[in-house]
């Protein structure tokens, strides 16, 4: 009789196969001049441009100067994040047509500013670590 063929046990999910733990951020906004149209949080993976869309978006509604947004389901590692107030809606970042420079305020993570001196925003810049099963972090929007 011919011998069955059986599944490596190394292939097979189970407890023996741990999985990256799931993590679940949680940005406060805070700074907010008023509650017309509503905060916009963006996060960021490595190497993408911080200055465009973002790989997770959310929006949120103001309330007494704050936004809060929930990020579940992220893997530990590096992230970067940017808010900012979007008073008409739409859901992008309006700039000033001359310098290109944001015409709605804004904030970063790992406190960054923007400057004459600090130069563009970059993923570097505005670096910070997902660990454990939660974190809260307080981006201001200025």
């Amino acid at each position: 009789m011919p011998s069955a063929v059986l599944p490596s046990l190394a292939l097979l999910p189970g407890p023996w196969m741990a999985l990256p733990p799931e993590a679940t951020l949680t940005v406060q906004a805070a700074g907010f001049r008023d509650s017309r149209g509503q905060a916009v949080a963006k996060l960021f993976r490595p190497g993408e441009n911080v200055r465009g869309r973002g790989h997770w978006e959310q929006a949120a509604p103001i309330r007494e100067g704050q936004a809060q947004f929930r990020f579940p389901g992220l893997e530990p590692g590096a992230y970067a994040g940017v808010d900012f107030h979007d008073p008409n809606g739409h859901g992008v970042m309006d700039h000033q047509p001359l310098l290109r420079l944001p015409s709605e305020p804004l904030g970063f993570s790992n406190g960054f500013s923007l400057g004459l001196l600090s130069g563009p925003p970059t993923f570097e810049n505005l670096r910070f670590e997902l660990a454990g099963p939660g974190r809260s972090l307080d981006i201001p929007v200025e």
